[in-house]
This record gives structure tokens, C-alpha cells and sequence, in this order.
């Protein structure tokens, strides 16, 4: 074997090791992110070489071109409704008690189960001034 020969035999020793290499840690990343939500592996894709050898020709995605669109509107959906919901929490902690520290839910629970009362009983004196009182004291608790 002459030197250039040996030479080219080296060469395409390490750009295999290189590729070996590269395929390497693209598996690893594809495990480490194996349960990630959304995640799709990852292929390291090969080829030759002019005058021997083999390199990484790119790192494509696999998975389905159609899903990934779903997924990241998924995704952003969520994470609206996250903030959504922190917002609305806030504003609930904010505005949502009375005066005695009661949540205003209380208020209109108790109105709900009088005009429930009142739909059973549509006559019943007890029933119209209970919905006229906790109506009165909704509002009141309201400004």
C-alpha cells in the first residue's frame, strides 16, 4: 500500500468516525426528548463522499408534515388558556369577594337556589322574599 493509498484509507476512516459521531448524538437528543410533548425524532442523513468517505448530508425531522401544524396550534391553545386562566384568577382574587370576604359566588349560588325554590313553589311568599333579599343583597354586594 503506498502512502497516498494509506493517506485516502485514513481519510475515510475518520469521516466515518465523524459521521458515526454525528449520527451519535442525534440518536441522543432523539431519546432525550423521547418524552417530550410534540417531539418528533430526528434522522441523520448520509452521504458518499467525491474520492471516498461518507459525511452527514442533513438532520431531517420524521414524523408527519400534516401533525405538526395540530400540535403547534394545540400547543399555543393551551398555553392561551393558561394565561387565560392566570388572568382571570387575578381578577377573580382582586374583585371576587365582598365586603365580609366571602367570594361573590356565594352570592349568586344562594340567588340560583332561591329562584329554584321559586319555580317549585311559584305562590310561596318565604320563596319571592328570599330571591328579593339575596337579589338586593347581590347587587348591593356588586357596587
Amino acid at each position: 500500500m503506498t502512502v497516498n493509498g494509506l493517506f485516502g484509507a485514513l481519510q475515510n476512516a475518520v469521516s466515518g468516525l465523524n459521521a458515526a459521531g454525528t449520527r451519535t448524538a442525534v440518536t441522543a437528543n432523539n431519546v432525550a426528548n423521547a418524552q417530550t410533548p410534540g417531539y418528533s425524532r430526528e434522522i441523520a442523513n448520509l452521504a458518499s463522499q467525491a474520492g471516498g468517505g461518507v459525511q452527514v448530508a442533513s438532520v431531517t425531522r420524521a414524523g408527519d408534515p400534516f401533525q405538526l401544524p395540530l400540535v403547534l396550534t394545540a400547543t399555543s391553545a393551551a398555553a392561551a388558556a393558561d394565561a387565560q386562566a392566570t388572568v382571570l384568577g387575578q381578577l377573580g382574587g382582586t374583585l371576587g369577594t365582598v365586603a365580609g370576604g366571602a367570594p361573590l359566588s356565594n352570592d349568586i349560588t344562594r340567588l340560583q337556589t332561591d329562584f329554584v325554590a321559586l319555580t317549585n313553589n311559584p305562590a310561596g311568599g318565604p320563596e319571592q322574599q328570599a330571591v328579593i333579599g339575596d337579589a338586593s343583597t347581590l347587587a348591593n354586594d356588586l357596587h
